[in-house]
C-alpha cells in the first residue's frame, strides 16, 4: 500500500491453442467488474505487458521455501483444524515435532473419519513459484488393531485478486497402507514422507488463504499421538520428478463421423439400430439417440474413454487446459463421471476461479453455510462438458442415513440437504456390530 492505494500485480493467460507465430492484436480490452460495490474514484493501471512466459528480461526469484521444523520447540502456528472433529485431536510441541494426539477409538466403523491441523499465521505464507507440499508424518502401528490413515491437503491461495484452490486433484494420499512412500521405522515409530503436488501456481505474490492437514481415519481405531515434522513448501524440480520432455504430439488418430444412420470410425460405418428395448419403457428420444450410438461403437473395434471428474480434477497443470485428458489428446474424456458425495464440495470454488463471468450470471458464490453454490457449479460444469460433446455420469456414495448426524442449527436451515454433518455419514456399526453403511 503506497500513499492509500492498493496494488494488485494480475497476469491472465492466452489460450496457446488458439495462438501461431502469426497471430497479432486486433482489440484488447481490460474490463473492470464491479461486484457489489459503490467505488467512486480512480484506479490506475501500469506496466501493461504481453508476453512468453520465461521471456522478460527481470525474471520473477523463486522464493525460498518455506519449512516448520518445530526446532524452537513451539506449534509454529499450527493449531487444530476446522475440517473434521475437534473432539479426537489436540496439538503441541513434544521433542521438536508437531504432536497431533488422537482418539479414533470409536471410529473404527467408519470408513472416512477426520480431524485436522491447519496453519493460523498466514501472513508470511506465500505459494509464490512453489508447486509441492511434504511432511514427514510419524505413526505406530500398536496404537490400533484395524484400519489405516490417509492424509488430505487442503491449500487455498489468492491466486491474481481470486481466492481458489491450488491442489491436484483431490489432495488426498493413503499413508499407513502405502508402500510406494519413502519410509524407516525406528524404536516402533514409522516415518512417512508425503509430498501433494500444487498446481502451478504462478505470480510474484501468492499470498496462502488456508493450509490445513486432514488426517483421515479409515475404519481404524487408533489411540494416541501421531507426529509432523520438517513441513515444507517449495518447488521441486523436473528431475526430481522423473518428468521428461514430451516429443509426442497431441492428438488422435481416431477419426469419427456420423450421419443420420450411422458411425463412422476410421471410415468404417455401424448402423444405428433400428429399434432398442430400454428398461424405461417412457424414455424420451435422446435417451434412445444415445443407447444407440453406445450399440455402435460397441460393435466397432474402438471404445470410447470416460473419467471421472475429467473437467473438474486435474493431476497436470491448469495452465495447459481443465482436462488431464485433453492434455494428452486434444478432446475432453468422451464420458465425464461425476460424484454428489459431500455435494461436490470444493465445486463453487473452482468454478468461480475458472469462469468466473459465468459465475456471477449463474449466482453461484462461494458460501460455505450451504451446499447449494457447490451443487450448482456441478451442474454448470457439467453443461460445459456436454456442449464439448461427453455424455455425464452421476453417482453418490451414499451416506447412511440411520447414522447420519444432524447440525446444531438444523431446525434454522432450510435446504434438507444443508442440515445433517455428511463429515461423519460413513459406515457406523450397529448395536450388533454388523456393518450396515
Amino acid at each position: 500500500m503506497e500513499d492509500g492505494f492498493n496494488k494488485v500485480t494480475l497476469s491472465f493467460n492466452l489460450d496457446k491453442n488458439k495462438i501461431t507465430s502469426s497471430t497479432k492484436i486486433g482489440k484488447l480490452n481490460i474490463s473492470v467488474v464491479g461486484k457489489s460495490t459503490d467505488y467512486n474514484g480512480e484506479v490506475y493501471f501500469d506496466n501493461i505487458t504481453i508476453s512468453k512466459p520465461g521471456s522478460t528480461t527481470e525474471p520473477v526469484p523463486v522464493p525460498d521455501s518455506t519449512i516448520y521444523d518445530f526446532e524452537d520447540g513451539t506449534e509454529q502456528g499450527w493449531t487444530v483444524g476446522g475440517w473434521g472433529d475437534k473432539d479426537i485431536i489436540s496439538v503441541s510441541n513434544e521433542q521438536n515435532r508437531l504432536k497431533a494426539q488422537l482418539d479414533y477409538s470409536a471410529n473404527a466403523g467408519d470408513g472416512w473419519a477426520q480431524s485436522s491441523i491447519g496453519q493460523s499465521r498466514l501472513d508470511n505464507v506465500d505459494f509464490a513459484g512453489k508447486d509441492s507440499i511434504s511432511c514427514d508424518f510419524y505413526y505406530r502401528d500398536d496404537l490400533k488393531t484395524a484400519g489405516n490413515f490417509t492424509l488430505k491437503l487442503v491449500a487455498k491461495a489468492n491466486v491474481n485478486g481470486t481466492e481458489k484452490e491450488i491442489m491436484t486433484g483431490d489432495g488426498c494420499i493413503a499413508v499407513t497402507d502405502n508402500a510406494d512412500l519413502p519410509s524407516e521405522v525406528k524404536d516402533g515409530w514409522t516415518k512417512k514422507t508425503v509430498t501433494f503436488q500444487l498446481d502451478g501456481v504462478e505470480g510474484k505474490t501468492v499470498p496462502a488463504k488456508e493450509l490445513i492437514f486432514v488426517i483421515v481415519g479409515r475404519n481404524t481405531d487408533y489411540k494416541g499421538a501421531v507426529y509432523f515434522d520438517n513441513i515444507k513448501i517449495f518447488k521441486e524440480t523436473y528431475e526430481n520428478k522423473g518428468y521428461v520432455t514430451s516429443t509426442i504430439p497431441v492428438g488422435t488418430k481416431t477419426v469419427i463421423s456420423d450421419t443420420a444412420t450411422a458411425l463412422s470410425v476410421n471410415g468404417t460405418n455401424y448402423n444405428y439400430a433400428d429399434s432398442v428395448k430400454l428398461a424405461d419403457d417412457q424414455a424420451d428420444k435422446k435417451t434412445l439417440a444415445l443407447y444407440q450410438y453406445l450399440k455402435a461403437v460397441g460393435e466397432s473395434s474402438s471404445v470410447i474413454y470416460g473419467h471421472m471428474e475429467d473437467t473438474v480434477l486435474k493431476a497436470g497443470s491448469s495452465a495447459l487446459s481443465y482436462s488431464d485428458t485433453e492434455d494428452v489428446t486434444g478432446s475432453i474424456s468422451a464420458i465425464d463421471g461425476l460424484d454428489c458425495g459431500g455435494h461436490f464440495s470444493g465445486f463453487a470454488n473452482k468454478f468461480i476461479s475458472r469462469y468466473p463471468e459465468e459465475a456471477e450470471k449463474l449466482k453461484i458464490v462461494d458460501d460455505d453455510s450451504t451446499a447449494e453454490d457447490d451443487i450448482k457449479a456441478a451442474a454448470a460444469f457439467s453443461n460445459i462438458s456436454i456442449q464439448n460433446g461427453a455424455i455425464i455420469t452421476l453417482s453418490s456414495h451414499m451416506p447412511n442415513f440411520a447414522y447420519a448426524e444432524k447440525k446444531e442449527n438444523a431446525d434454522s436451515i432450510n435446504k434438507t440437504y444443508d442440515k445433517f454433518n455428511y463429515l461423519t455419514y460413513c459406515s457406523k456399526k450397529s448395536p450388533t456390530s454388523k456393518v450396515v453403511g
